[in-house]
């Protein structure tokens, strides 16, 4: 018998054995060791976001390139990098794998066959697959007329340039939907999934594409859908411009979810009383895992993103760490909303979570005072950098989970064209267009010269005079007076030179880099510079002394104000191919919270206190340790 078969073999007498010592889901309060498996491998890939080629496939046309700036997804690459990544899978001997969402690029038609026929390959292997969707996989046609631009966007699941049928580019491809009217050429997503969790679910959630199985005896994998995408009906919603529901994120406090938040929280005390082994995956992360990330980029943690049914929410979590720049013992301290839902699924008894979405490998935990735990496992995308994979061993017996990770496989092969790490580069070139801003040419252009791309020198200097040296147009600020007064701010090691080619752009493009790959703690002294690390907490005090009582969300729209206001002479600099500096405009009340949100998002990025890669989870404590 073939070592593949062997496994094979393994697999479905594990079910057949669980089929036949189980009369239901409430029929033993314990776990029978002599029918537990000792060790299941089990494997997470993430966020493929599958694309054919006949989509459109003229990599320098319009459309393609805004969907490619906005992101760094290697679309035209994505059906390369998945199977390249089952293939190593198989081979690995794999069990189990757990995809949390975001399977093709926005839900087309086409998009859903070609991945499904890949994971048919790992299905035929014996492996079990479980998915659960994705903010990109159900009810994306976004191919809408933009509001401010009064055209086609390259958003959702539209066509791009160099499609064979020869559709418009930005128009709306067949997608899958969840509505009551829309006559859909394709099943629902659990029915076209039903091979893939659906049909092997013990307890599924009537409110949601969430479901729970028990793939083997003992072990309950329970698939999270909190998305605000794949409600059903949610398209009249945004037709409607009800501002609760948005597209990126997911909520539990919104009516169609309140009930899936119950039966997320039953299905993990039943697993408790019945002692069974617990392992959730989701698209949407259940634990912030950077300070600042839902600030910065709300959306990508659960309930980040505000709304009238949330809007009274508290949470509250303090995390140590360790300040690499000043070597002090310092806090984070996390107030968001999704505080609050991570404690409330912790005290259910919910202590393991697999999610990706934010594209980055972290490892995030909650430790309460009661003793209840939360560990949420983030895994990044097979079409971004530095496209990963994880494997775990777990052991069901002695309850712990060995977590290893793949950062190297995928980069290295010769099939891949596309160079990832190029990607990121370019997205943060356009930090603003990802983040979700929609602005002209004619205000984006002056905006990032002024923001991201002034060496941070030039705008610590600027801040200097404005704030000290009295400046007219009679008696300017000469930089050579200037400088050295400046300078004598710099502590040892950071010189002039130094945060004079250092530009915001490049600090994110690094950043950004160690974060998705993760284990930056690791990394900090090799890659991040005293100036960069010095930059970090100028800006951090730079916000902290222009605070107000209005938050950051504040300072972005007075930003707006204060462009609007300037918008002829904006226009008039950008077409004339002159360089506009907005800082006047703008304002230190402004400039200040803009870098100091973005640097504290990257000051929780880099100090970071959990490694990301090889460790050990104890599942009875919640402790993570390097292995």
């Amino acid at each position: 018998m073939s070592k593949m078969s062997r496994k094979t073999l393994y697999i479905y007498t594990s079910i057949l054995i669980s089929s036949l010592s189980m009369t239901g889901c409430n029929s033993s309060t314990k776990t029978d060791d002599e029918h537990l498996a000792t060790d299941v491998k089990i494997a997470i890939l993430s966020d493929a976001h599958i694309y054919d080629a006949k989509l459109g496939d003229d990599e320098q046309g319009e459309f393609f390139q805004k969907a490619v700036n906005s992101d760094r997804k290697a679309f035209l690459d994505s059906k390369t990098l998945l199977d390249l990544t089952i293939d190593q899978l198989i081979k690995n001997d794999t069990q189990i794998i757990l995809i949390p969402g975001d399977l093709t690029k926005d839900g087309e038609i086409i998009n859903h066959e070609s991945f499904r026929a890949s994971l048919q390959r790992a299905r035929d292997e014996g492996i079990q697959v479980f998915v659960a969707p994705g903010n990109h996989d159900v009810n994306n046609p976004y191919g809408y007329l933009s509001e401010q631009a009064g055209e086609l966007t390259a958003k959702g699941a539209v066509y791009f340039e160099g499609n064979p049928e020869g559709k418009q580019p930005g128009s709306v491809a067949p997608y899958m939907s969840n509505s009551s009217t829309n006559n859909r050429s394709i099943a629902n997503f659990n029915e076209f999934y039903a091979d893939f969790g659906f049909d092997a679910a013990i307890n599924q959630d009537e409110s949601s594409y969430s479901y729970v199985a028990e793939p083997m005896p003992g072990l309950w994998i329970m698939s999270i859908d909190p998305m605000t995408a794949s409600i059903k009906d949610v398209q009249e919603k945004w037709s409607a411009k009800d501002e609760n529901y948005t597209k990126t994120g997911g909520s539990f406090y919104l009516p169609e979810r309140q009930s899936t938040l119950e039966w997320v929280k039953s299905v993990a005390t039943d697993a408790k009383k019945q002692g069974k082994t617990l392992l959730a995956f989701s698209h949407i992360g259940l634990i912030e895992h950077f300070h600042g990330q839902n600030m910065i980029m709300p959306g990508y943690v659960i309930d980040s993103e505000p709304n009238s049914f949330n809007e009274n929410v508290e949470g509250y979590y303090a995390e140590e760490y360790v300040d690499y720049y000043t070597n002090e013992t310092k806090e984070f301290i996390y107030t968001t909303r999704s505080e609050a839902i991570s404690q409330e699924l912790a005290e259910a008894g919910l202590n393991m979570v697999f999610t990706g979405h934010f594209h980055a490998n972290d490892i995030a935990a909650r430790y309460y005072d009661d003793g209840h735990w939360l560990v949420d496992v983030q895994t990044g995308s097979t079409v971004s950098y530095p496209a990963p994979y994880r494997i775990m061993d777990l052991d069901l017996v002695n309850q712990e989970l060995t977590i290893d990770i793949d950062n190297e496989y995928l980069m290295s092969s010769e099939e891949v064209k596309i160079d990832l790490e190029e990607l990121v580069d370019e997205m943060s070139q356009n930090i603003l267009a990802a983040m979700g801003f929609d602005l002209p040419d004619t205000i984006l252009v002056p905006v990032n010269d002024t923001i991201l791309r002034k060496t941070v020198a030039r705008t610590m200097l600027d801040r200097l005079k404005r704030e000290e040296g009295n400046c007219t147009v009679i008696r300017p600020c000469k930089d050579e007076e200037w400088i050295p007064k400046l300078e004598e701010h710099f502590p040892e090691g950071v010189t002039w030179d130094a945060l004079d080619a250092l530009t915001v752009e490049k600090m994110i493009a690094k950043v950004l880099k160690l974060h998705y790959f993760g284990n930056e703690m690791d990394n900090i002294e090799k890659e991040i510079s005293q100036a960069e690390l010095y930059f970090l907490d100028w800006a951090l005090n730079y916000a902290l002394d222009y605070q107000t009582d209005e938050d950051s969300n504040r300072a972005v729209q007075l930003a707006k104000h204060n462009i609007e206001q300037s918008h002829d002479d904006i226009v008039f600099s950008y077409n004339a191919g002159l360089y506009l500096d907005m800082s006047g405009m703008l304002g230190d009340g402004v400039l200040s919270q803009i870098y100091g949100l973005l640097a504290s998002a990257g000051h929780g990025m880099l100090y970071d206190p959990i490694p990301d890669h090889r460790v050990i989870i104890d599942l009875q404590t919640g402790q993570v340790t390097p292995n």
